[in-house]
């Protein structure tokens, strides 16, 4: 039904209807991508990466996104959507838990995001 993004949305004050699901998960991931403020090209991990859809809209507007997910069925959903849209050269996808970061190369991420991953986190610190 939610075409597997399911994380929250903005919804403006005036909306009378509450499923304006795509103009609401667009308004978060723009908000998301202006709260960043990286330039053009910059490496950003989403950390909790799902299928790749926020990831190849960041990566739309001027960002390369690294991203990791835990879930083997998540990461070949994302292989395909990043195919599907033409964006190897942006986005990438690898499995790796954001706990255990320790295989990344210094200096490497300019950002990191996630989007209703941290619920699932065990220690938040």
């Amino acid at each position: 039904m939610l075409g597997e993004t399911r994380h929250y949305g903005y919804y403006p004050a005036e909306a009378k209807w509450p499923f304006l699901i795509t103009r609401a998960l667009r308004a978060i991931e723009d908000h998301l991508f202006n709260s960043l403020n990286l330039s053009a090209r910059a490496i950003v991990l989403d950390a909790g990466y799902g299928v790749g859809y926020v990831a190849i809209y960041i990566a739309k507007k001027g960002l390369r996104i690294f991203g990791i997910d835990v879930i083997d069925h998540h990461l070949t959903k994302a292989n395909i959507n990043i195919k599907a849209e033409n964006f190897k050269q942006q986005v990438s996808a690898q499995k790796m838990d954001y706990y255990y970061l320790d295989g990344l190369q210094n200096n490497l991420i300019n950002g990191v995001y996630t989007i209703e991953t941290l619920i699932y986190a065990i220690d938040l610190e």
